[in-house]
């Protein structure tokens, strides 16, 4: 068994790049939401889990909305009953609506936390996938979240305030629903998959800190986060500079380059980690 204890300070506990994949991770969730994208649209129509009520699919019949109900089926079905209630209460108001799906969701995830680190390489992968999808989609649409002034002016909002400039500047939650869905639909699927069949990734290894050590030194050539590492995340100016769709398409493409095994033993050892509470303190906030 590999004993960071001896690896010196660079990489403490079961290895801080680990929580780094966490954190981007998370980021990348919630930046998923202003991030719109093309659904893949791929395959035909899904059939519905039995514990699925009929009147909820009526209400959510996309294919990406089949996958999620399916997958919270499997996760939390005693919340699929409320949700249905909730839509048909707020027909009328469909940021109410959003908000109740997304509350729904969040019950099932945190209904389910000891299945996170069971997620398998392979569902990693294809979250990954999705979100370097999306997050290049909205470099090449020039959105204003790639600018790091934007995110600069967020500090000390409150949720409402960043809410309502999201909504002003084109990124409500009804305009990003149906791009959003499909990385949620992902996320849902794979704790589903984790819950029912969970895949064990086995204790870190000498050779997983190798590989992350290589990939942080990788991570130093670009001049954004050097930068941006140098000053402690503290330079505003350097912050106001920065191409966050860049920084962010660098740190999820190192996490999807990483070996199989080191991923997905580096994503399981995060989940032993006191700041991995931290971490779903944040999601929380991003009203995941």
């Amino acid at each position: 068994m590999y004993d960071a204890r001896k690896s010196g300070p660079q990489f403490s506990g079961n290895g801080i790049f680990a929580l780094a994949i966490l954190a981007v991770v998370a980021i990348a969730f919630a930046l998923v939401w202003v991030f719109a994208a093309p659904s893949p649209g791929s395959g035909g129509a899904l059939k519905l889990h039995a514990n699925v009520p009929v009147t909820l699919a009526e209400k959510m019949p996309s294919r990406d909305e089949t996958r999620f109900l399916n997958a919270m089926a499997r996760l939390q079905p005693a919340a699929l009953a409320p949700l249905d209630h909730a839509l048909t209460r707020d027909a009328a108001d469909r940021e109410a609506q959003i908000k109740s799906i997304n509350d729904a969701a969040g019950i099932a995830v945190f209904a389910n936390i000891s299945s996170l680190g069971h997620i398998s390489t392979e569902d990693l992968n294809g979250m990954l996938d999705t979100m370097i999808m999306q997050v290049t989609s909205a470099q090449r649409q020039g959105s204003p979240l790639c600018n790091g002034r934007s995110w600069l002016q967020f500090e000390n909002k409150s949720v409402e305030q960043v809410e309502s400039w999201m909504a002003t500047n084109g990124y409500s939650y009804a305009a990003m629903y149906d791009d959003s869905m499909v990385a949620t639909a992902d996320f849902m699927e794979a704790l589903a998959r984790a819950k029912s069949n969970p895949t064990r990734h086995g204790n870190f290894r000498n050779s997983d800190q190798k590989a992350l050590e290589a990939a942080m030194m990788g991570l130093m050539t670009n001049p954004d986060l050097m930068q941006l590492a140098a000053s402690g995340g503290s330079d505003r100016q350097q912050l106001a500079r920065t191409n966050v769709c860049a920084v962010t398409k660098t740190l999820l493409q190192t996490a999807r380059d990483l070996p199989d095994g080191t991923k997905g033993r580096a994503w399981a050892a995060a989940f032993d980690r006191p700041e991995f509470g931290q971490a779903l303190d944040q999601l929380q906030k991003f009203g995941f």
